[in-house]
């Protein structure tokens, strides 16, 4: 009689002379043998299976649908069918088609109102004009991390109430606004730093550009001393949600964010409120991209 269990130690020297590493074979055995355990509690044929492809399909499906509801992930749920399908390719079934589990999209991080209110706190009181500038242009800005560390110094430049900054990526243009406090401390900064001349906006310590890593610690120490999870992703979430909760338009929000209305649609329900909205004026603060 022919068994699914046999099958599988025999795919697994199959992957084993393929060069495969053994903790993926291990892994793929794993994933496999749920699936002999779930066919066998179904009382499903194994000789049945294999050599019918449709029976597999249908039985495939039915474990999909029976992992989701027991709260298994999407995301295992669509490896343990990427297992399933190779597994079939060995026994000569080719071009299965099974259902790919979509992950149910998380709400954003964003901070309410409170939380705001501790982290300007914190930014305020801190002693570095760099970090304040940091801080300050990610929360109100809905700048990415990568995207401020890629600031230089002559993108930089003020004319009438308007502040412009652009990374020479002309392709899509952006505007978005900065409060007084917020310009403020970009004010401050710049009397530090020489704008006239091409280079980072923003320097590590050791006169290099300033890393990725670099603000997602700066923005973890403003945030410890807040008693708050601060990260960069934590921040354009907050600026996103906060005009989503405004009512604007979502083609208005996805040029303020930089981002696609689809993306904006999936990760930010319109329906969510998140307390007093951040002060967001439309005309006083450019960034090009």
């Amino acid at each position: 009689m022919t068994n699914l269990a046999h099958k599988i130690v025999d795919y697994s020297e199959h992957l084993e002379a393929s060069g495969y590493a053994s903790s993926a074979i291990r892994s793929y055995n794993s994933r496999l043998r749920g699936f002999v355990n779930y066919i066998d509690e179904q009382g499903l044929d194994h000789a049945e299976l294999i050599r019918d492809r449709s029976l597999m399909q249908n039985a495939l499906e039915q474990y999909s649908q029976y992992l989701g509801g027991e709260g298994v992930k999407a995301s295992s749920v669509n490896s343990i069918q990427t297992a399933m399908k190779g597994f079939c390719r060995f026994l000569g079934m080719r071009r299965l088609t099974l259902t790919r589990q979509l992950e149910s999209p998380a709400l954003p991080q964003s901070l309410d109102a409170q939380q705001v209110a501790k982290l300007y706190e914190a930014i305020s009181s801190a002693t570095n004009l760099r970090d304040k500038a940091i801080a300050m242009l990610i929360l109100k800005a809905g700048l990415r991390s990568s995207e401020c560390a890629a600031l230089n110094t002559n993108e930089i430049f003020f004319e009438a109430d308007l502040c412009y900054i652009c990374t020479g990526k002309a392709a899509k243009s952006r505007v978005i606004a900065l409060d007084g406090a917020a310009s403020k401390f970009i004010v401050d900064y710049l009397q530090y730093v020489d704008a006239r001349e091409s280079g980072a906006l923003f320097m590590s310590k050791t006169g290099a550009r300033i890393s990725v890593a670099s603000i997602d610690l700066i923005l973890k120490n403003i945030g410890r001393r807040a008693r708050l999870e601060i990260s960069a992703r934590r921040l354009r979430d907050t600026f996103i949600t906060q005009l989503v909760s405004s009512g604007l338009d979502m083609s208005d929000i996805a040029v303020l964010g930089g981002t696609k209305i689809d993306t904006l649609k999936r990760f930010y329900p319109q329906n969510v409120q998140v307390g007093t909205p951040l002060a967001v004026p439309t005309t006083n603060f450019i960034l090009t991209y």
